[in-house]
């Protein structure tokens, strides 16, 4: 409707590229939008883990960070 990704659909996007998710309980979660995803616009999206924390990047097709996120795990 507004012409690029609604920002809701952020979370759900970098919890399905967060390995372990399943497996463990979600503590933090945290979303940095520095540029719109624009309505056909494509994007690749980065990632990187360090213990709890998994880290991504999404980065347009004109080479911009879209988003960035920190999702923190915990063990069961």
């Amino acid at each position: 409707r507004n012409g690029h990704m609604n920002n809701t659909r952020y979370p759900a996007l970098f919890c399905d590229f967060t390995d372990g998710i399943t497996d463990r309980f979600v503590t933090g979660f945290a979303v940095n939008f520095q540029n719109e995803a624009r309505y056909g616009t494509s994007f690749d999206v980065y990632g990187a883990r360090e213990g709890n924390d998994s880290y991504f990047r999404t980065v347009l097709e004109d080479g911009a960070v879209g988003a960035e996120a920190l999702i923190t795990l915990e063990g069961r």
